[in-house]
């Protein structure tokens, strides 16, 4: 599931198809579903999840193992990219920053 929907479905917008009976969880389900009394989730052919702790750490999971390691190689490459973009680009940008001081712009 994309950013934008993570954050808003469920909240800002109604839940969409592709996501309903789907193991893609949004931010709302998240927190619904954890909380005891909350609103119940089931995973389509996995029969009916009435704990939504379970519900909610079985697609956790799921998604652990099928996107774990893009995640892990996201997470650590990430910053080292920074650094390097930093350390390859920092003169022309201290020059650039230098040019808008000049003309009053505060950086």
């Amino acid at each position: 599931m994309g950013a934008i929907p993570f954050l808003t479905e469920g909240w800002l917008m109604p839940q969409s198809q592709s996501s309903i009976n789907s193991w893609q969880l949004s931010a709302a389900e998240l927190v619904k579903g954890l909380i005891p009394g909350g609103a119940s989730y089931g995973m389509s052919g996995e029969g009916d999840w009435t704990n939504n702790t379970a519900a909610v750490g079985r697609a956790m999971m799921k998604n652990l193992r099928s996107n774990g390691a893009q995640s892990v190689a996201v997470a650590v490459a990430t910053p080292i990219l920074f650094r390097m973009f930093s350390k390859t680009f920092r003169k022309p940008i201290n020059a650039i920053n230098r040019q808008l001081k000049n003309t009053g712009v505060r950086v």
